[in-house]
């Protein structure tokens, strides 16, 4: 087992728009000067990838008095309000509780304050972060709300799962899908943000998400290569089911789906190539027939899909369902 030399910095929290996503702003803000930006945005993009410091670059620019060349003064009363999370004009809605929904009355709340009168005298606006885990009911109560928009009134989606979206919420909006971060960019980002060597592994860890790759901790890179060496070496299913049942099920199984990516394309090209990822568990799965790799790839789409539904979920079952799948395909 291969193990990495790895140097975190102190993680900061994000304050300017990544490379990859000015564009993305400068067309939404160019809209909104311009009086074509609509009330419903649906913003499509993972938050790893800086979905959250754009929209809070686009509303802060919304409730900003001397906004100029798309961007916010940063000195205005509205600007200093929304810098410390008190502007009285703004709502942000995101999943609570165990069950990680948006129910129907965090949607009902804000009807008053979209239909009210600004307290600053300009914009409102409502942010819904994770749209995709609204209910029916809340979805329904936003529909009607987006039906009948309020003037100088902004709602704002934000999703990486679109199709988990009711069709007429969707319509209602204008889709902003965002753009994702090359590998170079990703990288060059995270040495900017402190990272002295081997950008490639924390990008490998986090899905090639650069904004989770900046908060990873010396622990969260341990269990990494943890589990590289358990699902590696462990050959006996009850060790291999007790084992991943006391993970982070979600996780590990996209440190599992990350591996057949990999594999599965150095078949393709007939080459390997997974820098900062174990060469023993890759070089294993490329010795597969690819029906295998891609038959055990959906079993595991399947059962993030589920645990992102919260659907009915039997902890155990589900350990060993994986590790039976895992060991077949290591046979």
């Amino acid at each position: 087992m291969q193990h990495w030399s790895f140097i975190l910095h102190s993680a900061t929290d994000v304050q300017t728009v990544p490379i990859w996503l000015t564009a993305d702003q400068d067309k939404l803000l160019t809209q909104y000067r311009q009086g074509r930006l609509p009330h419903g945005i649906l913003l499509v993009g993972h938050a790893g990838d800086g979905r959250e410091v754009l929209t809070d670059k686009i509303i802060e620019a919304l409730f900003c008095t001397q906004l100029q060349a798309n961007q916010a003064c940063g000195e205005c009363k509205s600007c200093k309000l929304f810098a410390t999370k008190h502007h009285p004009d703004y709502v942000r809605i995101e999943p609570e509780g165990k069950s990680q929904t948006i129910k129907v009355d965090a949607i009902r709340s804000i009807v008053q304050k979209v239909t009210g009168t600004a307290q600053q005298g300009g914009n409102k606006v409502v942010r819904i972060e994770s749209a995709e885990c609204m209910n029916l009911s809340a979805a329904n109560a936003l529909l009607k709300i987006l039906e009948e928009p309020a003037a100088n009134t902004y709602i704002f989606l934000a999703t990486h799962e679109l199709s988990r979206l009711l069709p007429t919420l969707r319509s209602r909006c204008r889709i902003q899908t965002l753009a994702r971060p090359t590998e170079a960019q990703a990288a060059a980002f995270l040495q900017q943000q402190g990272y002295q060597n081997l950008p490639e592994l924390a990008l490998a860890i986090t899905n090639g998400h650069p904004m989770l790759a900046a908060k990873l901790t010396e622990q969260d890179v341990q269990r990494w290569q943890e589990t590289e060496a358990k699902l590696a070496t462990e050959k006996q299913f009850m060790e291999l089911s007790r084992y991943i049942s006391g993970q982070d099920m979600a996780a590990l199984i996209r440190q599992m789906m990350l591996w057949l990516d990999t594999a599965i394309r150095a078949q393709q090209q007939s080459s390997l190539s997974y820098t900062g990822i174990s060469t023993t568990v890759i070089e294993s799965l490329v010795k597969q027939d690819a029906s295998r790799l891609f038959a055990l790839r959906d079993y595991l789409v399947n059962k993030l899909s589920a645990i992102s539904r919260q659907a009915n979920l039997n902890p155990q079952m589900m350990a060993e369902g994986i590790a039976s799948q895992w060991l077949s395909i290591q046979s």
